[in-house]
């Protein structure tokens, strides 16, 4: 049985009780669901905080990368960790998330010791309208509802959407509950973009060129 201590949904999602030394058990949560599967925000950051919860583990996360091999279906799974390689200030982990033997998802880790040092942020904000205004919105599933979604440009097309010039989405989103931004979090949230159908066709003012 597990055990939830927190009543905000991504933290009933996170929960993950120990199964021996290298195995975590959790279970998929319905306000997480989507159209096949729960939503793959919320599987990434299990994978992270199931790291964040080792004794061993060095340091905060640096580098995350999922790999979804099988749609997960409703209830337990889970999850088998493996410290890769262990330096004197990061290290490297993999993740194997299975249900009844047959892997669903993988992921590799960096973790690290963070040092004072220089910095620079490369990307800028765009500009943009506040928040203010803006309509919430998103595809009628779960796992949106648990954002406050809005879009600024490009938006969840309706059923009656015509094409887009451009595959950029730009919005402000942040969580509907006001639950505080960690890393599994963020993990979650850097997941919420929709993916893109694209069709191509010649140009007809410039062969050569499709869109």
């Amino acid at each position: 049985m597990l055990n939830v201590t927190s009543s905000h949904s991504l933290d009933q999602a996170l929960d993950l009780q120990p199964i021996d030394d290298t195995r975590m058990r959790g279970c998929t949560q319905p306000d997480w669901a989507n159209m096949v599967g729960p939503f793959g925000g919320v599987t990434a950051a299990t994978l992270l905080h199931a790291v964040e919860l080792r004794p061993d583990r060095i340091g905060e996360p640096l580098a995350l990368t999922v790999n979804y091999a099988a749609p997960i279906a409703d209830g337990e799974f889970d999850i088998t960790l493996k410290p890769a390689r262990t330096n004197r200030t990061n290290q490297h982990w993999i993740a194997e998330l299975s249900q009844d033997g047959d892997i669903k998802t993988t992921a590799t880790m960096v973790f690290g010791i963070r040092r004072d040092t220089w910095s620079d942020d490369e990307s800028r904000m765009p500009s943009v309208p506040g928040p203010e205004g803006l309509a919430i919105s998103g595809p009628p599933l779960p796992w949106v509802s648990q954002y406050d979604m809005r879009f600024v440009e490009n938006p969840f097309p309706a059923e009656d959407a015509q094409p887009s010039e451009s595959s950029r989405t730009t919005l402000w989103v942040r969580d509907a509950n006001q639950r505080g931004l960690d890393f599994a979090a963020l993990a979650a949230m850097s997941d919420i973009f929709y993916p893109r159908v694209f069709c191509g066709a010649a140009a007809s003012s410039r062969p050569g060129r499709s869109r």
